[in-house]
């Protein structure tokens, strides 16, 4: 509980200031705006509010990562709905997504989606999907902003459980503009704003997994991208399940690269 409460304290007065005077504009009238003045003060925002949640980002493979520029098409397992805050925190490049009908209505996720030329997709309405697809592809092919798209569809509710079946569709938009894909594992995201936890500092582990042209045919790409991905979660499952085993054994978990949220705008 005290946890939420100082949420409230610490982030809301920021997030409601934001949101009046810029993220609301944004979201209305994105080509008023330059795509960098607009993702420069989400992502300012998203660090503010990550950092006041206290969290320990284990990343591995993101200097590397850091590297690489250009457009991309983003594939990650998705655990939160937290998920698309973090990856917009970590990429210093602009990075929006496509993301489910249901997350348009969100009132910091959805506003942030739209702020940066997101799409939303009707996963029942395979015409409309298609649509957003190709048109996410479109976008690519411009050069000024990576997507990424969360190929399980929804949110995996077992975080111990494997990976939901990825959808072949998830990676047409890098297949029709030729831009490369680029492999995400996450784990820990699920634990932020649940009512289960309540640690001072909250681990989460994060993997960059490297870039790759994808395959003419996309069943196969899905299965290679889903195999990779869910290797990757299991060890950093592992990894975060050796954390809380150290934690209480008054250890610290050693060898691991830590990464704060610690840039200021």
């Amino acid at each position: 509980m005290f946890k939420y409460l100082r949420y409230v304290f610490t982030i809301g007065p920021r997030l409601l200031f934001d949101w009046v005077f810029y993220l609301y504009r944004y979201a209305r009238h994105p080509e008023k705006y330059p795509l960098e003045v607009r993702y420069h003060r989400v992502r300012s925002l998203i660090l503010f509010v990550l950092k006041r949640m206290r969290l320990d980002i284990k990343a591995f493979g993101y200097q590397e990562y850091l590297k690489r520029k250009g457009p991309r098409l983003y594939v990650v397992n998705h655990l939160s709905d937290m998920d698309p805050l973090f990856l917009i925190a970590l990429s210093p490049e602009p990075l929006s997504f496509v993301a489910k009908k249901e997350t348009e209505s969100f009132p910091v996720i959805g506003l942030a989606v739209r702020c940066l030329d997101g799409f939303f997709m009707d996963r029942s309405d395979l015409m409309q999907s298609a649509k957003i697809l190709r048109a996410c592809g479109e976008r690519l092919k411009k050069g000024d902003l990576s997507y990424c798209i969360f190929p399980e569809g929804t949110r995996n509710k077992e975080p111990s459980a494997p990976l939901l079946p990825f959808h072949p569709g998830s990676y047409k938009a890098a297949l029709w503009s030729k831009v490369p894909v680029e492999e995400i594992a996450i784990y820990g995201t699920f634990r932020v704003l649940s009512t289960h936890y309540d640690e001072k500092r909250q681990p989460l582990f994060i993997s960059f997994l490297g870039t790759h042209e994808c395959l003419p045919n996309t069943v196969d790409e899905a299965a290679e991208s889903e195999k990779r991905i869910g290797e990757e979660v299991k060890r950093l499952r592992d990894l975060d399940t050796e954390y809380f085993a150290d934690k209480k054994e008054k250890r610290s978990l050693r060898g691991l690269p830590v990464l704060y949220i610690h840039e200021r705008f």
